[in-house]
């Protein structure tokens, strides 16, 4: 019961949205670093699902979506991102729409974000990379000190043993 007024009050706060058609396979669950989904859970299975959309809402029939998708070049989650290319028009003193509207500058903006997106995961997998770097070298500087430390110990615990052991012949003479 509780269920159903739950989903009935969502629909109720959504009711003013829409979404466009979805043309693209589920954005979610995928393997990390994979373009399979994951289907198990424990024991229940689990069923690739639409969780990431793209709700729209306005005040008139001014918008023109011409293309809804998600990205599957961008594996670093087990998501997939999804974007929407949207022409909003424009209207006139006259109250008519703007017929000026370019479909070929639509798609350049889509390529050049797709651009961007691939150019920000090169930038996070190159800051990665350098952290990665840099532990290791912390890591091998730790092992150095170490190794120097226990050099050092043992020195000094073998001229120990030369002083203890050198004491008692010395004064015997």
């Amino acid at each position: 019961m509780r269920q159903k007024n739950s989903t009935e009050s969502d629909t109720q706060c959504l009711k003013d949205f829409f979404e466009a058609p979805i043309t693209f396979p589920p954005t979610y669950k995928y393997v990390l670093n994979s373009d399979a989904y994951q289907i198990e859970k424990d024991e229940e299975v689990r069923r690739p699902s639409y969780t990431d959309r793209i709700l729209i809402s306005t005040f008139s029939n001014d918008l023109e979506i011409i293309q809804y998708s998600s990205i599957d070049d961008v594996k670093l989650s087990d998501h997939r991102p999804v974007f929407a290319d949207m022409i909003l028009h424009q209207r006139s003193k006259n109250n008519e729409m703007s017929k000026n509207t370019s479909t070929e500058k639509t798609r350049t903006t889509t390529n050049h974000i797709k651009t961007i997106v691939k150019q920000h995961i090169l930038t996070f997998l190159m800051t990665i990379a350098t952290m990665t770097f840099v532990c290791i070298l912390i890591f091998l500087v730790m092992c150095q000190l170490i190794i120097k430390c226990q050099t050092q110990k043992t020195d000094m615990q073998q001229t120990a043993q030369i002083n203890i052991v050198g004491t008692p012949s010395s004064v015997e003479s």
